[in-house]
């Protein structure tokens, strides 16, 4: 739960800068990228973009053909991990 209320607050952060726009459709909610987004990325240090860049390539290639039970089964042993390893409360 409190890594859905800080993925919320991020998303909803990304929204009203509008870098991003939530999109109803048959799969559910979907984010897509608004025109705003390309130059906020470009305004990121060239390293941490790219590096970014293909992290989110690696997850969607990775991730993209999983049903959302598939996804939770694949992750909810990691999130006990990470539990172990990083204290979430400073995130908040």
């Amino acid at each position: 739960m409190v890594r859905s209320s800080i993925i919320d607050k991020g998303l909803n952060l990304f929204i009203t800068k509008n870098l991003i726009e939530k999109q109803y459709n048959f799969n559910g909610i979907e984010y897509k990228a608004t025109e705003n987004a390309m130059p906020f990325l470009e305004s990121l240090e060239e390293l941490y973009s790219i590096k970014l860049q293909e992290k989110a390539n690696w997850a969607i290639n990775k991730y993209s053909k999983h049903t959302k039970q598939e996804l939770k089964n694949i992750m909810t042993p990691k999130l006990s991990e990470i539990d172990n390893e990083f204290n979430i409360e400073i995130l908040q």
